[in-house]
């Protein structure tokens, strides 16, 4: 019965260690971005710094092309910085579902260096049939 009790509580602790690990996420939220930090190494300085900068610059594209942010129809743009893959800086741009709701999503691999691409992705609404 001990030993029932000892694996029942280590399959429930293996079980809630993903998830008190994602809840401990650092997040910061703008009027426009809501920016979370899945690697756990920056600091609050950093993501409020790296927040303000995304916020800054988006701030510029709106205005330039004279553009509503639609958070009305979409919500607040969520950023995440994660870490580099194969030491690559990169970011990637996504669309993703919340229920029913289309959810727009940036991906940030890398903080420390420069990117190197930005990579956007796009579902297809439909696919046309081809005429050959």
């Amino acid at each position: 019965m001990i030993r029932i009790a000892i694996v029942l509580s280590m399959f429930v602790g293996g079980l809630l260690i993903p998830t008190l690990s994602q809840a401990s996420d650092a997040t910061l939220e703008t009027s426009h971005l809501i920016v979370s930090d899945t690697t756990g190494k920056l600091s609050n300085e950093q993501l409020k710094r790296l927040g303000d900068h995304a916020q800054e610059t988006l701030n510029r594209v709106l205005a330039f092309w004279s553009v509503d942010p639609r958070i009305g129809r979409f919500g607040k743009i969520r950023i995440f910085f994660d870490t580099p893959r194969r030491d690559v800086y990169s970011s990637v741009f996504y669309w993703d579902k919340k229920g029913k709701q289309s959810i727009r999503i940036v991906r940030v691999f890398g903080t420390d260096g420069a990117p190197q691409m930005m990579a956007h992705k796009r579902r297809a609404l439909y696919s046309p049939k081809r005429t050959n």
